[in-house]
């Protein structure tokens, strides 16, 4: 065992899975010849020994377990020639696991389970991967298919890994936090390679690799010295290499693509495709240049695509996306989808999106297979090239097959609601529910035609029934490449031509269907038509009272169904518009539903419609009026009303600030005018915002404030990060909810965390009940008196989040002044109030050594636990700190954009102020480091570059001027001009373009005075401002400041006095203008370092 660890640079084992040491062929064989005839009755045990059999047993399992051996000891006594009674077994294997410092997994009964432990520490069975159909070929081969979407989904490898292990129920011990941490590294690792080496731009994959990188195979997690193990990456690389050419092939446009799979059969899935830029038309000009982005469906939210940069010239909106694709559950099919941009909570521009209803239910609906899913190829009548064709038909639909002998058509088992048949073969398939369908298979594909409805003037902004409502009748939308059949198409409504239908007898509810020349019909969608005039208005009055205004030269009977227990109502008719009088009898519901019957021959258009109350009124998810205390997971439907006064607009002034901040000035401010429609604003779209405000400080226990101003009244939300907190009885050993929150006991899952090994399998705990019913008190296993730090969490799936409960257990002492080297000692020996974190010198070494085992720590923490905010773990809150170790972790997390995010978003962190001196040194440092696996000095300086590359595709502050400048490229030439011509050409350019473009919107004057000052006495001889007003100095100075900062040549205490508040503030004052912002920045980084 010495010399073993001697041959890694160890004098003892460091906390790694074994499968991490890498065992050699011939380590292996000797391993076996020294365990020969072994029997712990006969000879004296010792814990080398012990970890000499331990290390076997999962050596075993990698190199020689196959499916029919089973789960048994049987196989590896044999290869030894000894029998390890089960009396002995349990000390051997507790020994040995103690030598390894590595932990035994646990039934759910605490029962220790040993051969589960030791085939665990194996890593994968390789002759396993080689059996035909092997699920790990099948699990791998859908991982790296689905890597891509989960990247742009934000959402974390480990995530997928354990929804696919799942999927193809692997045993228990594959879904341990070590093998999905081993998995999900492999899979990340195979993508960087591609990706680094450029590998989807060369045709032999792997022979390319192997000339520029012969080494590559030993960055593996996962030993590969076996040919089955180098046969197995081999193909690995080559279809993550064709997976990343077909990503790359993908257009450059908004479109969506709907599936259903058998893993999921009760919903369809659409996956969202955006451009690198989407401009939108501005309904309203907002205030700032950062927006929030969500997906629509009827209303409401399904999807949150994140924050998103503007580019704003006049009332158009150039988005950069960085979330390319998004995937989500729909709700209701028939409705479309459209993207919405946010500001302050306020809807600013909305973009529909094409071919994004899906008639199900309603007419035929064709999907083609695509990896093990299927893909919506077709709706109404089509054509598809594929001879595999999954029919989804409504119901009481009658269906003939025109060929019969060369065509095989299979009724299945009913799905979400329709008849299902599956079609093999090349054929045509005629099929009649009230119209008539012809889907041709194995023919020249005409799916992607993808007819569409859309508004023939302007659209109805409310939510109906149908989802799919007009003003006048709708236009058919033909796609590109539709040729003449614009011109034979016909539209009928209810079954005849529109043509023969009289206008009064367009309204209402109908079938409107879209027929070819031969009768087939195209389209066929349940639409609502209002008259071409129809308008409705919102109009306030004393609370609890106010009128609903419905105008339209044509006669409509209106009716609120379902409102009269709690609403009366009164019509008066008016000159070319109808008064509905509304009155309350108790607290008026969020929504009322206004039934309009345009044509008494056809079925009532339903309209959700918010009541029109007066001033400020909230509401949760539930309808119900809105609590003064909320916490984060309570956002999501929460949304305020404010309504203005009769016959006028109303201003309200909406402030979110943090509660008992010692700054005033940390705070965001909106302005908004309500006057006739009630202005909503959803507080789940700033949620980004409040978690902002939430961590200007480290803690976990802030309170963000939201005030709502208007005529002298205010109104006050207080919101925290947690419903809910856990006491802690070390007496009795359990903890227990201080605050039930109106939720019930059995909805909290609660699991107990090991804090220094997180890739330790979690302990679920269970709550005490009295009568069947949960109690919501918990007794902690008996682990806790043997081990320690530990930390009580929710789960992943606990339906209440909670702040996790530090539970000091019974640690092994860390004597002060020992040596730490690892951030598993390091997070045992941590503890407040030290003026020196245990964690600092782990990250000093970890700064200058990519391979530090602390690498891997934070990667498995970040996998397992990233559902938390990163400030629950003492690790992270060191981390951010430590200026070094986080220049490192941009390369060692690739520059991910999750990572990214997380590190801006759960911390008062501000990459502009990062000292871009210590990126340079971490790209020396991991430059080096890649020369010494083999790479040559050109090679590693390329990986380096598109590193650069990826953080300035994120950080657009950090974009191709500064990264040319680190990858040693020649400047742009407005970077190079002469100052005098800088400032009279290409300053003034920016400067004028920034006064025209936000000439309307209130400037930021935080810190201005300050700013000016220091801007005079150091900053002058960089760059001179042409005159400037007082109120838009902050914008004007700050970039400068900022790059000082970067530079060295400022610091952030020579103009602000709280560095949370510096945060705070660059953070509005970079998203008021980003252009302005990028471009000086830029140029004055550039040229601080020029002279430095």
């Amino acid at each position: 065992m010495r010399e073993f660890l001697k041959q890694r640079s160890l004098e003892k084992p460091d906390r790694r899975g074994l499968y991490a040491y890498h065992c050699q062929s011939l380590e292996y064989i000797r391993l076996r010849e020294i365990l020969h005839g072994f029997s712990p009755s006969e000879q004296s045990l010792n814990d080398a020994t012990c970890g000499c059999f331990v290390i076997y047993c999962a050596e075993w399992f990698r190199r020689e377990y196959r499916s029919e051996y089973g789960w048994q000891w049987e196989k590896i006594h044999q290869s030894l020639e000894t029998d390890l009674s089960a009396s002995e077994r349990p000390e051997v294997m507790e020994r040995g696991f103690n030598f390894w410092l590595r932990p035994l997994h646990t039934y759910t009964d605490e029962r220790r389970d040993f051969i589960g432990s030791v085939f665990s520490e194996g890593g994968l069975p390789f002759q396993l991967l080689r059996e035909d159909g092997s699920r790990f070929q099948s699990l791998f081969n859908n991982l790296l298919k689905k890597h891509q979407l989960q990247q742009f989904t934000g959402s974390r490898t480990a995530d997928l890994v354990e929804d696919q292990l799942r999927k193809y129920s692997f045993p228990k011990v594959f879904t341990e936090p070590a093998s999905i941490s081993l998995i999900a590294d492999m899979v990340d690792q195979l993508i960087v390679l591609v990706t680094d080496y450029a590998l989807d731009e060369h045709s032999e994959p792997v022979k390319r690799l192997d000339s520029v990188h012969a080494r590559w195979r030993e960055e593996f997690p996962l030993p590969l010295d076996e040919q089955t193990g180098k046969e197995f990456l081999n193909g690995l690389l080559t279809q993550a290499t064709c997976e990343q050419k077909l990503n790359r092939s993908r257009r450059d446009e908004l479109s969506c693509t709907h599936f259903w799979s058998k893993n999921n059969p009760h919903h369809l899935i659409v996956n969202i495709s955006l451009p690198k830029k989407l401009e939108f038309s501005l309904q309203i000009q907002p205030s700032t240049t950062y927006f929030d982005l969500t997906l629509v469906e009827d209303g409401q939210a399904i999807g949150d695509l994140g924050a998103v940069f503007a580019r704003i010239n006049n009332q158009v909106a150039e988005l950069t996306i960085k979330r390319r694709m998004f995937s989500c559950k729909r709700k209701n099919c028939t409705a479309s989808l459209k993207l919405v941009a946010t500001a302050g909570g306020v809807v600013i521009a909305e973009k529909m999106i094409s071919n994004s209803s899906v008639a199900l239910g309603e007419e035929p609906l064709g999907f083609e297979p695509d990896q093990q899913q299927w893909r919506l190829a077709g709706q109404a009548s089509f054509s598809s090239a594929s001879t595999d064709l999954l029919l989804m038909l409504p119901e009481n639909t009658q269906v003939k097959l025109a060929d019969q002998q060369t065509t095989q058509l299979t009724e299945c088992p009913s799905v979400l609601g329709c008849l299902l048949y599956r079609l093999q073969g090349k054929a045509q398939l005629h099929i009649t529910n009230h119209e008539h369908y012809c889907i041709q298979s194995g023919a020249v594909s005409l799916a992607q035609l993808g007819l569409d409805l859309v508004y023939a003037d302007l659209p109805l902004n409310w939510s109906c029934k149908p989802a799919l409502s007009f003003i006048g009748l709708p236009k058919v939308q033909w796609p590109r490449g539709a040729g003449g059949l614009e011109q034979e198409a016909e539209l009928f409504i209810s079954g005849k031509s529109h043509q023969q239908v009289p206008l009064i007898e367009h309204y209402g509810v109908h079938w409107l269907s879209v027929r070819n020349q031969t009768g087939n019909t195209l389209l066929r969608r349940k639409i609502g038509i209002l008259p071409a005039d129809f308008k409705v208005e919102l109009i306030s009055g004393q609370p609890g009272e106010g009128s609903i205004l419905v105008h339209s030269q044509h006669r409509c009977l209106l009716q609120l169904p379902d409102c009269s227990s709690i609403i009366t109502s009164k019509q008066v008719k008016h000159s070319g518009y109808t008064e509905l009088q509304l009155s309350a009898k108790a607290l008026p519901p969020s929504i009322i539903t206004l039934q309009v019957t345009p044509n008494l021959q056809e079925l009532p258009i339903c309209i959700e419609l918010p009541f029109p109350g007066s001033g400020c009124v909230g509401f949760d998810a539930k309808g119900q009026r809105l609590k003064p205390d909320l916490c984060i997971d309570e956002l999501l439907g929460s949304r305020l009303y404010l309504y203005g006064q009769p016959g006028r607009i109303t201003g309200y002034d909406v402030e979110l600030g943090l509660k008992g901040s010692h700054s005033r000035q940390s705070h965001y401010h909106w302005r908004y005018q309500a006057d006739d429609k009630p202005v909503e604003i959803s507080l789940y779209a700033i949620r980004d915002q409040i978690a902002d405000i939430l961590s200007l400080n480290s803690g976990l226990d802030q309170v963000a404030e939201l005030r709502i101003f208007s005529a002298g009244k205010e109104q006050l939300y207080r919101i925290r990060r947690y419903a809910m907190t856990l006491e802690y009885d070390a007496e009795y050993q359990q903890v227990s909810f201080g605050v039930m929150h109106d939720q019930k006991a059995e909805t909290h899952r609660l699991q107990l965390m090991l804090l220094h090994d997180p890739l330790r399998a979690e302990a679920l705990l269970t709550s005490q009940s009295s009568q069947g019913v949960a109690t919501g008190l918990y007794d902690l296993p008996n682990c806790i008196e043997k081990d320690g730090p530990w930390l009580v969490l929710p789960q992943k799936d606990s339906s209440v989040a909670f702040r996790p409960r530090f539970i000091p257990g019974n640690p092994i002492a860390v004597n002060f002044g020992e040596d730490i080297k690892t951030l598993h000692k390091a997070s045992r020996a941590f503890r407040h109030g030290e003026f020196v974190s245990s964690f600092d010198g782990v990250f000093d070494q970890m700064a200058m050594n990519p391979e530090h085992s602390g690498w891997q720590f934070l990667r498995d923490l970040l996998n397992h636990y990233g559902y938390l905010p990163l400030a629950t773990f003492e690790v992270w809150k060191s981390f951010i700190h430590h200026q070094p170790v986080l220049a490192m972790a941009l390369f060692k997390f690739e520059m991910k954009t999750s990572f990214l995010v997380r590190l801006e978003a759960d911390f008062p962190f501000f990459w502009e102020f990062f000292p871009i001196t210590e990126i340079q040194s971490a790209a020396r440092y991991f430059c080096d480091w890649m020369m010494k696996k083999g790479l040559d000095q050109a090679r590693a300086q390329m990986i380096v570059n598109k590193r650069f590359s990826a953080l300035g595709s994120y950080f657009s502050s950090y974009g191709a001027s500064i990264e040319k400048h680190l990858t040693t490229q020649s400047q742009d030439q407005e970077m190079n001009f002469p100052k005098p011509i800088f400032e009279q050409v290409v300053l003034s350019a920016w400067h004028m373009t920034l006064i025209r473009q936000r000439s309307e919107a209130k400037w930021p004057e935080y810190a201005a005075t300050s700013l000016q000052r220091w801007y005079l006495q150091y900053a002058q001889k960089l760059v001179r401002f042409p005159s400037i007003n007082d109120h838009q100095r902050s914008v004007i100075y700050l970039p400068v400041f900022a790059a000082a900062v970067t530079c060295g040549q400022a610091r952030v205490s020579d103009v602000f006095i709280n560095d949370a508040d510096a945060v705070f503030f660059m953070r509005q004052v970079r998203d008021f203008d980003r252009e302005w912002f990028d471009s000086l920045y830029q140029y004055c980084v550039i040229n601080y370092l020029k002279n430095a």
